[in-house]
């Protein structure tokens, strides 16, 4: 005999005709990659910004996707921030947050806690509501205005994407003595499914599942000697991908690639590294040496 769900929607009629916000949500929440945040690609990305205009940031148009919710901002929208009187800096953050029990979308400003060292506070997301994250905002002690230089970026993306990249040079020692743990500076793609640490030199998947990771190293002109890439956890004790070349010449760039598809925990640790034994040390070329993160499934 056939066993019937327990849910089961949608349907013209019978039990999943009558679709509540909550089944809409579960079964909904499962597209654009299950990221809740901007779409990319949509009037300005719901860019957030200062313009020395007061205490204050805006919030440009855009699109996005909050657990199966879907939201349009048609218009620029301001955001006020709170004065800061309290002797230390404090930094706020511009959120989406999508409220269940209130059935709409905001934009907001969730206000952090001063501190001679001040930590921007966490989103929230639970059963009544859901934020993502826009942009860090620094409130000096006694601030009369918001600048360009106050907010950064944190836009979370719906998509499960994210690429990095190293801008400038780092050189790679002779003789295969050592190898190098890149430190990225440039974020391309961002996503709240991985994260990258104060250094530059680790990852974070914050989400289980299977993941494509690649990297590309770039090595400037050099005669002697192999190249070599490798994608590794955190320790380096185990090597998810590698890729090793002969050298390709005095007068070119050598490009070395390499990927592997995994499936990880949430808070696995990962790292690129890139080795070469020439005669001489090899600097790599800046702003082609990059790594990616596609998530494809649980």
């Amino acid at each position: 005999m056939a066993a019937t769900l327990d849910a089961y929607l949608p349907f013209d009629s019978g039990a999943g005709a009558s679709v509540q916000e909550s089944q809409w949500r579960d079964m909904m929440k499962h597209m654009l990659g299950s990221e809740s945040g901007v779409i990319r690609g949509f009037g300005s990305d719901m860019l957030c910004f200062g313009d020395s205009s007061g205490m204050q940031v805006k919030v440009n148009t855009g699109e996005c996707w909050m657990r199966g919710h879907y939201g349009n901002n048609t218009s620029q929208k301001t955001l006020a921030i709170a004065s800061n009187s309290s002797g230390n800096p404090r930094v706020d953050i511009a959120v989406i947050r999508c409220h269940f029990g209130n059935n709409n979308i905001v934009l907001d400003i969730v206000q952090g806690t001063p501190a001679a060292s001040p930590v921007a506070p966490s989103v929230t997301q639970n059963t009544t509501m859901w934020e993502t994250k826009l942009a860090d905002i620094a409130v000096a002690n006694g601030a009369v205005t918001i600048t360009s230089g106050n907010v950064t970026d944190q836009r979370v993306y719906t998509s499960a994407i994210a690429k990095h990249t190293k801008s400038n040079t780092v050189s790679i020692p002779a003789s295969g003595t050592s190898y190098v743990d890149i430190v990225f500076n440039t974020t391309e793609i961002a996503t709240g499914s991985v994260s990258r640490n104060s250094t530059g030199d680790q990852f974070t998947l914050n989400r289980s599942g299977i993941w494509q990771i690649s990297a590309i190293g770039a090595f400037a002109p050099s005669s002697s000697g192999g190249r070599r890439i490798q994608i590794t956890n955190s320790g380096a004790t185990v090597v998810f991908a590698r890729a090793d070349v002969p050298t390709m010449g005095s007068s070119e760039n050598t490009y070395v690639s390499t990927s592997t598809t995994e499936k990880f925990a949430a808070g696995q640790v990962l790292k690129m590294r890139m080795w070469q034994n020439g005669s001489t040390a090899i600097n790599t070329v800046g702003g082609e040496v990059s790594i990616t993160f596609s998530w494809m499934g649980p």
